[in-house]
Parts: structure tokens; C-alpha cells; sequence
């Protein structure tokens, strides 16, 4: 029988929030580590062990509900290790649900953008990102599907492969041409390492809104009005 140890600033318990984080290792069910209200700061699951997988320092922000220039959540893993034989799988999730910012309407498009960096110090494996726009408004395994919402925006990031010391990064993006309130962000990790391995993790998903035509409008008359008004200037001189 595989145990598990979940040692945590804020207990091991689910609570009804905004803000989750979980974990999955090899042998065991998803479980969450942290829960609480996003306006509280960073959730952080200081230390998961179990099946041979150590996670140190798994910590996650988002500034739900979004504003004043975009949506963002951001996650970071500052140790994963394995000591068990073979390959091992596992999945860390992060999710935060009641985004109101931004939208379509009033915004005519949303650049979406999905980051995904590693670092590896030993060992052999590979990374893969998950990133959505999540219209249920809903949160991640073992709480809620991930991603369950229709017509759900979406961005894959690797898998990037490692092997011994190194580092890697993987920007996607995309552009959601709709999308309202109240949905969630929501991030699934899926690691593949071999006995031995040794590897740090740096995650991202952001939503800017684009300028409406009116504003890229206004935008060209303030600079062609700057433009020859400096001309005008060094005319004069």
C-alpha cells in the first residue's frame, strides 16, 4: 500500500473557493493540496511526497477577477525529484475560477497567450502544458473535469523533453474570438521522468484584450499628429 504526505500551510482539506491546486503521482488518486480565495495571495502546497515522488514548493497566482489590462495565472514548481525504478508519470493542476476580465464583447478579440518553462538538473523525461479558458467556470481534477466547459479555449505547450542538466521554454499562442463571464483558468503539468530525475517548472497563461478599431484609429491620428507637429517644429528652428 503507497502512502502519501501532504504537508501544507493551509491543510489538506477542500474548501469552497476560487483558487485550487492539485496533484497526481503514479498509485495514488488526484488530491488537492490547496484551497482558498485567490484575493489572498499565492496558494502554495509547500511539500508533496508519496510513490517515490517528491514535489517541493508548487505554488500558483492569478489576479482574478482579471483587470486592468489582463487576465493572468501563474505557476511554479521549484523541485520535482523521482527515486523510484523506471518511468514515472504524474499531473499537477492549477485552476481559479470567477474571471470577469476580459470579454468579448466589449473587447473584439483576446490575444491568448501560454507559457511553459523547465529546468532540468538529472535525469531523463518530458513536460507538457495544458492551458485553458475554462467557460464552465469550474475548477480541475479531483474537484471538476478539466477544461469541461464548451467551445473552451485551449493551448498545448510541448511536451519538451530533457535530458541530464539544461533548460527549456515554450510559448504558444492563439486568439479567442469569444468568450464571457464568469470563466475559469486552469493548468494541467503532465511530467514523465525516469529514476533519478530532478526538475524545476515555470508556467503562464495571460489574456490581453485587442484595441478596438477605434481606438487603433485614434491611436494613428496621435501619432501622425505628433509626427507633423514635430515637423513643424524643426521648421521653425
Amino acid at each position: 500500500m503507497k502512502t502519501l504526505l501532504c504537508v501544507l500551510a493551509f491543510g489538506c482539506g477542500l474548501a469552497h473557493a476560487t483558487m485550487q491546486l492539485s496533484f497526481q503521482v503514479p498509485g495514488i488518486s488526484p488530491a488537492v493540496c490547496f484551497s482558498g480565495p485567490s484575493n489572498t495571495g499565492p496558494g502554495s502546497c509547500p511539500l508533496i511526497s508519496g510513490a517515490g515522488i517528491t514535489i517541493t514548493e508548487f505554488h500558483a497566482i492569478t489576479n482574478s477577477p482579471g483587470g486592468p489590462i489582463s487576465a493572468q495565472e501563474l505557476g511554479s514548481v521549484l523541485t520535482i525529484t523521482d527515486t523510484t525504478p523506471g518511468t514515472s508519470i504524474l499531473r499537477l493542476w492549477l485552476a481559479a475560477q470567477d474571471f470577469s476580465f476580459p470579454t468579448i464583447p466589449p473587447s473584439p478579440g483576446i490575444d491568448y497567450t501560454s507559457n511553459l518553462s523547465i529546468t532540468s538538473v538529472t535525469g531523463a523525461g518530458s513536460v507538457g502544458l495544458m492551458s485553458c479558458v475554462d467557460t464552465s467556470d469550474l475548477l480541475a481534477p479531483p474537484t471538476d473535469p478539466f477544461c469541461s466547459g464548451a467551445g473552451s479555449p485551449e493551448l498545448s505547450n510541448g511536451p519538451e523533453s530533457f535530458l541530464g542538466a539544461g533548460s527549456a521554454h515554450n510559448t504558444v499562442t492563439g486568439i479567442i474570438t469569444s468568450l464571457s463571464a464568469p470563466y475559469s483558468l486552469s493548468q494541467e503539468i503532465t511530467v514523465a521522468m525516469s529514476q533519478g530525475s530532478a526538475i524545476n517548472i515555470v508556467t503562464s497563461q495571460i489574456l490581453i484584450p485587442t484595441p478596438e478599431p477605434a481606438s487603433i484609429g485614434m491611436l494613428g491620428s496621435v501619432l501622425l499628429f505628433t509626427a507633423g507637429a514635430r515637423r513643424i517644429i524643426r521648421r521653425k528652428k
